[in-house]
């Protein structure tokens, strides 16, 4: 396998397609050979399947999300045969550990986080909000995007809209259920919507 230095795939302007940016990124992360134009095709083709294209516009659900990177693994497994450098086959899976439970605390999401690595075959891909204005609690947004992996207490991304490359944990809140804005900590973490996604073979 060569060394390739990855940039992410950016969205456009008015688009809320930063899921299937996320897909598309987390899925070149842990294969950077893979063609990122035709990740999107798979994904969008995957998306279609559920039913709702408007969502391309309005920005996508977990379970929409969910659906979607599955039928994408399933066209890349059916079109490609994935053997790492030494020829060893491999696949591409995902597991979302709160699917139905919450944490039991801050402290369980980042050991998840600790995880991460395209070296170690696991990325996440996850759903944040974030405060653009601290004073106006209506000010923020909501994006997917892909945590390669977390060190030195700061979140690396590969993300498809110019966020930071490196957020720090102590900016970012788990859960808060609460909709105000936060002086330190702009970003609210949503542990439902964490999806790790794993090469392995």
């Amino acid at each position: 396998m060569s060394v390739v230095r990855l940039r992410p795939h950016v969205q456009g302007d008015l688009d809320g397609a930063c899921g299937f940016y996320a897909i598309v990124n987390a899925l070149r992360l842990l294969e950077p050979e893979l063609d990122g134009e035709e990740l999107f095709k798979f994904a969008i083709r995957g998306f279609l399947e559920s039913g709702n294209p408007m969502a391309i516009v309005e920005g996508t659900r977990r379970g929409a999300i969910k659906n979607t990177l599955s039928r994408t693994i399933a066209s890349v497994h059916s079109e490609f045969l994935l053997n790492s450098g030494d020829g060893t086959p491999y696949r591409f899976g995902f597991n979302i550990p709160y699917w139905q439970s919450m944490p039991s605390g801050r402290a369980e999401v980042i050991s998840h986080l600790e995880t991460l690595g395209p070296a170690k075959g696991v990325v996440a891909i996850f759903a944040y909000e974030k405060w653009q204005d601290k004073a106006d609690p209506d000010e923020r947004y909501a994006h997917w995007s892909v945590i390669s992996k977390l060190h030195d207490g700061e979140l690396h991304t590969f993300d498809s809209s110019g966020e930071q490359k490196r957020i720090p944990l102590r900016s970012v809140r788990f859960d808060d259920q609460r909709e105000i804005a936060h002086a330190t900590r702009p970003y609210n973490l949503w542990s439902k919507y964490l999806i790790l996604v794993h090469r392995f073979g």
